[in-house]
């Protein structure tokens, strides 16, 4: 469907991608990845036609569309819920008839009127009827919006919300080629599952670039990664990937070996006989030399390292417990975020916090640091304890100074200058470059770099993989691992979370609650519904405006096709139950386990339809 053929980009002597092709193809789902600066936004902009300056094809159908993420909201007052529908032609058709409707109010003996308005409602039926608005508030609940934000003007949305928004715009625009950039910064992780379930379930092409491991692994088919200016792809997830990588590095090692020996004893021969009595031999064991050199010159083991390292240092153990929470309330902009907030973190534990947006996790955190102060109740640290934080978004960093000079700043004469280079070089961070031409990652990496440089025992982590690439990110995980302080952190990277093995807490309508379980499924149950019921979710009769008679043939429309859902379930079902009697799984427990696990799903799926089903039958 999308194709780069022979294509090379460059900017000014900085070469990103040289002489190489990709292809994506129709319901396709691939993951792009690289460390940062090697060339993925310019990529992503390639593919979508905004970059036009380079060399090579692109090949893309023009009947076809491909969309991302839009930078802006408009400014105006307009409504959530009004731009987002504004992208459906069902509402531009929807108001023709709520006019009629009126008209129809005034002249209800009108039959032009009558007409007019039968074929509009006829037309507007067959385009879906109020399904489409009843699909958009679905994604706007999976967004994390609730209902009373839906009459919000966007122009009052925090950055947060409007990223949000524009990637439900993005979602209901159902384009051949989604593309994501980083589409799970700024979601929490019930929006993160959400949008998860709706790329797995996405029946044309996505094409994403991200830094978290699990959405990877649960979405995609393929992995393109840019490396050495080229771009190599491979089928399967991420940890498919990543192994596919290993095989191959260990198979050209050995490969490598295999022809270096030959090489040796080749040109040991070579150089022993060559002037002597078996000078016809050795010669032409000279012409073989020359032919082993080529194959050893081209197996290629350059690979680039773009992980991070820290030499973590010896840090002061504080008294225990290093924090208490004695009952802190907080209310910000009349909403109640928490309320008697208790808590003990033991010294040298690891503590993360979940929630969903808006819930306080960011606010917590200001006031664990001293930059909020709670309602009620206090924050106690014991002695000794000494705390760094690295914040969510890294400001004051738009700076014509250099990382080594912001280092130097930070630390005087605590480090000499070549020990800092060493960090900044551990860092994949360069010396000289102004700190405001670095990429929003390496921000957040010099960011990060001066945190754990300092002497603090008490590490504070808001959301610390945004921005990173994907290699920096497994990176932090094992510096984190190696902390020798208290970590308390605030992530929705499932595979973060259960790396560090911590203390699970969900601050979960104002209260802060002990979860002992990973399992992202229960949480999320547990963390409950946003404030938009299934009864809610479909339009009310005085929204609608209908007469009993099309309501109730609109609610037999939505019966059949569940019926029909009902129907094809319940047959699959039914041959998966039959195909556990057969030998191939009875005699595998292992394949009888999946079997079990698929039934058991179908058959939850199915139990959720009937409730469906009933709802609208009590509704006729």
């Amino acid at each position: 469907m999308l194709f780069l053929n022979r294509f090379s980009k460059s900017y000014g002597t900085k070469v990103l991608l040289q002489d190489t092709e990709v292809a994506f193809y129709e319901k396709e789902k691939s993951a792009l990845i690289g460390a940062n600066g090697t060339g993925k936004t310019t990529l992503l902009k390639i593919l979508l036609g905004w970059e036009k300056e380079f060399e090579g094809e692109r090949v893309f159908p023009s009947q076809k569309t491909i969309l991302t993420v839009e930078q802006e909201l408009p400014q105006s007052e307009v409504s959530l819920l009004d731009y987002i529908l504004s992208f459906f032609p069902q509402k531009e058709r929807l108001e023709r008839v709520r006019k009629l409707e009126e008209a129809i109010h005034k002249k209800p003996d009108d039959e032009t009127l009558m007409k007019e308005y039968s074929e509009e409602s006829s037309l507007f039926e067959k385009m879906g009827g109020y399904d489409f608005i009843f699909e958009v508030k679905k994604i706007l609940e999976g967004m994390g919006f609730l209902e009373k934000d839906f009459e919000r003007p966007v122009i009052s949305f925090s950055g947060g919300e409007k990223r949000r928004a524009l990637m439900t715009a993005l979602l209901v625009q159902k384009p051949d080629i989604l593309v994501l950039d980083e589409p799970t910064n700024h979601l929490d992780i019930k929006n993160t599952l959400f949008l998860e379930r709706f790329v797995r379930e996405y029946p044309k092409t996505v094409i994403m670039v991200s830094h978290d491991r699990d959405f990877i692994n649960n979405t995609v088919g393929s992995v393109c990664e840019i490396e050495n200016h080229k771009i190599l792809k491979y089928k399967g997830n991420l940890d498919n990937f990543l192994r596919q990588k290993e095989e191959k590095k260990e198979r050209l090692i050995k490969e490598k070996k295999i022809y270096q020996d030959e090489y040796d004893g080749l040109f040991e021969f070579v150089s022993k006989f060559k002037a002597g009595t078996r000078s016809t031999q050795a010669s032409s064991k000279e012409k073989r030399l020359e032919i082993v050199k080529e194959k050893l010159d081209a197996v290629n083991l350059h690979q680039i390292d773009y992980s991070i390292r820290f030499r973590e240092k010896e840090r002061v153990k504080p008294y225990d417990p290093p924090l208490k929470v004695e009952g802190i309330s907080k209310s910000l902009g009349g909403k109640l975020l928490f309320e008697n907030i208790q808590m003990r973190v033991k010294t040298r534990e690891r503590t993360a916090l979940l929630g969903i947006n808006g819930s306080g996790k960011t606010t917590f955190f200001n006031i664990l640091t001293g930059n909020m102060a709670p309602d009620q109740g206090q924050i106690v640290w014991n002695r000794d304890v000494k705390i760094g934080y690295l914040e969510q978004n890294v400001n004051g960093m738009d700076t014509e100074e250099t990382p080594f000079d912001y280092l130097i700043r930070i630390f005087d004469s605590v480090y000499k200058d070549q020990e800092i280079k060493n960090y900044l070089g551990d860092f994949r961070l360069p010396f000289f470059s102004p700190v405001k031409g670095l990429s929003g990652g390496e921000k957040i990496k010099l960011k990060l770099l001066s945190v754990l440089m300092d002497d603090i025992n008490f590490l504070l982590l808001d959301e610390p993989t945004n921005h990173l690439d994907i290699y920096s990110v497994h990176a932090l995980k094992n510096i984190v691992k190696t902390f020798s302080g208290n970590i308390f952190f605030v992530t929705h990277d499932r595979d973060f979370i259960k790396s560090l093995n911590p203390e699970l807490y969900l601050l979960n309508q104002g209260n802060l609650e002990k979860f002992t379980s990973y399992d992202f499924d229960k949480i999320i149950e547990h963390l409950g519904e946003y404030d938009f019921s299934k009864k809610e979710k479909k339009e009310n009769d005085s929204e609608k405006k209908e007469n009993p008679g099309k309501k109730n043939r609109n609610l037999k429309k939505q019966i059949d096709k569940l019926e029909e859902l009902i129907r094809k379930k319940e047959s699959e079902a039914t041959e998966l139950k039959q195909l556990s009697f057969s030998e191939e799984y009875y005699n595998d427990f292992q394949k009888s386990k999946e079997l079990g696990e698929r039934i058991s799903k179908l058959e939850k799926e199915l139990e959720e339809i009937y409730q469906d089903w009933e709802q609208y039958q009590n509704e006729i």
